[in-house]
């Protein structure tokens, strides 16, 4: 039913034109997917942005009368959802991804993207030195040290190795979890 829209926007059946305009000005900020990183955001965009254009649409058809209720919403609802809903989904959509769109052409977010492609592939090669620094450390000095004339574990070798390659699959997993964000946020869009 056409009411569900004036629950998408937050407001009653008697808003008024400028309500319903505020209203949607306030939750496309909030919903506008390059300033929320919610999954389900790009959606409640396109829902938000069909709401409003329905109920602009709505409120012409019936200003002459002056009407903000009359018998005749259901019949116009059901042949805007017919004739219209697919038009005004297909706007809101091209709405949601425009601003982020124009900007990946920008030569800011070209040189930004190699920037950050440069720079965890340089935490994931840096990451595999400290790990193989470690291991060469150990394999050099051995698992065994002679201590008091007496053969020993060297647990300090072991540690140091130990610790290093944590560290090493630390960042490797934080620049792999950097480039996976990277290409959920561009897929998404």
């Amino acid at each position: 039913m056409y009411t569900r829209y004036y629950d998408i926007l937050g407001i009653s059946e008697d808003s008024t034109l400028n309500e319903i305009k505020a209203a949607f000005r306030e939750k496309a900020k909030e919903y506008h997917p390059d300033l929320n990183l919610n999954p389900d955001a790009v959606e409640k965009f396109i829902e938000i942005n069909e709401a409003y254009t329905f109920l602009l649409r709505l409120r012409s058809s019936f200003a002459a009368g002056g009407q903000h209720k009359a018998p005749g919403y259901d019949t116009f609802y059901n042949e805007w959802v017919r004739e219209e809903r697919k038009k005004a989904r297909q706007r809101a959509a091209e709405r949601a991804k425009m601003k982020f769109e124009e900007y990946r052409k920008s030569p800011i977010y070209k040189t930004t993207s190699t920037i950050n492609h440069m720079v965890d592939s340089f935490i994931i090669v840096f990451a595999v030195f400290i790990i193989l620094a470690g291991a060469f450390g150990l394999y050099t000095q051995g698992l065994y040290i002679i201590e008091n004339d007496k053969e020993v574990l060297n647990a300090r070798g072991i540690f140091i190795e130990v610790a290093l390659a944590f560290i090493g699959f630390l960042f490797i997993s934080l620049a792999l979890a950097s480039i996976k964000k990277r290409r959920r946020m561009n897929r998404s869009f």
